[in-house]
């Protein structure tokens, strides 16, 4: 995970690289579909399509139930007390804290 980080962080000061976070996504899909397509240089009047096509993957589009059966890297279909085991796997492990900790804010979270 250690190197997998330090590629990106580097990729991340070069002027030609575009950093989309996850949460774009969730706070507005089809723009940050959009800026996904700039970056690539996919033609314009090709967005309008693609974004529809994409939107299937939008999981704020799906209802309640479908949400439950959609398995999706976000997480929708763990129990909470799946959550509650992750999260005091995490809080047992300092060292792993203090590495997520100074590689969050290496990515520009605060």
């Amino acid at each position: 995970m250690e190197v997998s980080h330090k590629i990106v962080v580097s990729a991340l000061k070069r002027s030609d690289c575009t950093q989309i976070k996850f949460e774009e996504f969730s706070n507005n899909y089809d723009e940050t579909i959009r800026k996904w397509l700039r970056v690539w240089d996919v033609e314009e009047s090709t967005y309008p399509k693609l974004i529809q096509l994409a939107a299937s993957q939008d999981v704020n589009r799906l209802t309640p139930e479908q949400r439950e059966s959609h398995n999706h890297m976000s997480g929708f279909t763990l129990s909470k007390d799946d959550h509650k085991q992750i999260e005091q796997a995490f809080n047992e492990n300092s060292d792993l804290i203090e590495s997520l900790t100074r590689e969050r804010k290496e990515l520009g979270y605060s």
